[in-house]
């Protein structure tokens, strides 16, 4: 059994609630992260967070509507289906076995950390974005809620990487009403997730000790977290948060014996080897897609353009 020191937790909860509230998106990818690569359950980790979740998420979506980050309407359709999906990965979770759990979440993570970073990256790099998409319709945010719910009890994390990640550039709202949104919505989600945890594994679902020092953190985070969002640029944090993730999580698979001691053994190196590969093969291929559509776009202004003074002459 694996214990930490409560100031520790205490330390991760306020970090992983900064990130969070600030990005919308971080808590639980950042936190569960952390807390599987040191060897604990994936079933008492995603439980144990989503009760940090629940609590952290009351306060921080309780601070986002003081500041006027909340879109209620959004906020309810996205839960609807959210709480749905939550209670169907808490269900599946609690009953597959831990040795092949930990890599498939960790895999999970891996890829939520992958989207922040290129969420991110992708948004600086692009200083001219194309004219925003409008509102969101029924068809995006009922799938949408679904999955988010279901990865997010699955592998503690990937709420905010999936919702935040789909609908930002797709509507009018500015960037603090999507992350208040979003994370008043994961409060509700998180609470049916713990409800579902409770009802299939009892108290034994969950340390209390690594509960408590959690909760403390991820509370001390949210209000400061919320005003943070109307006051930086949140580029650099989601980079940052991206590559760590990416990193803590490559380190997790290339340590875990379903992998290693499996029926076809894979060496820590090959791992770390072909994730390196692929997380750069990824970034250099939206790079390019990113100048291509750049290009094609300034193409069509120029035909637009030559089109227009002919007609005029």
């Amino acid at each position: 059994m694996v214990f930490l020191d409560p100031a520790s937790i205490v330390v991760i909860g306020f970090i992983s609630q900064f990130i969070n509230g600030s990005l919308g998106m971080g808590f639980g990818a950042t936190s569960s992260s952390l807390f599987i690569g040191l060897g604990l359950s994936p079933v008492i980790v995603s439980a144990s967070v989503h009760i940090g979740k629940v609590f952290a998420g009351f306060v921080s979506g309780a601070s986002h509507q003081h500041f006027g980050n909340v879109d209620k309407e959004l906020t309810m359709r996205l839960t609807a289906m959210g709480v749905v999906g939550g209670v169907i990965g808490a269900f599946f979770l609690s009953r597959l076995a831990t040795d092949f759990v930990v890599p498939f979440i960790a895999i999970i993570l891996l890829i939520m950390g992958l989207r922040i970073f290129l969420r991110f990256f992708i948004q600086k790099a692009e200083a001219h974005p194309g004219p925003p998409w409008g509102q969101f319709s029924t068809r995006l945010l009922i799938p949408l809620g679904f999955v988010g719910g279901l990865v997010d009890a699955f592998g503690g994390a990937g709420w905010g990487p999936i919702c935040m990640a789909s609908l930002a550039g797709r509507t009018k709202k500015e960037i603090r009403v999507l992350i208040g949104s979003v994370s008043m919505a994961e409060f509700f989600v998180s609470l049916a997730v713990v409800a579902t945890f409770i009802v299939l594994l009892g108290e034994g679902g969950f340390f209390l000790w690594l509960v408590f020092p959690l909760v403390i953190g991820g509370v001390l985070a949210a209000p400061i977290a919320a005003y943070a969002t109307t006051r930086i640029t949140p580029t650099r944090l989601g980079m940052v948060v991206g590559i760590f993730l990416v990193v803590i999580n490559t380190i997790t698979l290339a340590g875990s014996p379903f992998l290693t001691d499996g029926p076809i053994p894979v060496p820590s190196a090959a791992i770390v080897i072909m994730i390196t590969s692929a997380v750069l093969f990824t970034v250099w291929w939206k790079k390019w897609r990113l100048i291509k559509t750049r290009e094609e776009r300034q193409r069509a202004r120029r035909r637009f353009g030559r089109a227009f003074r002919q007609r005029k002459a």
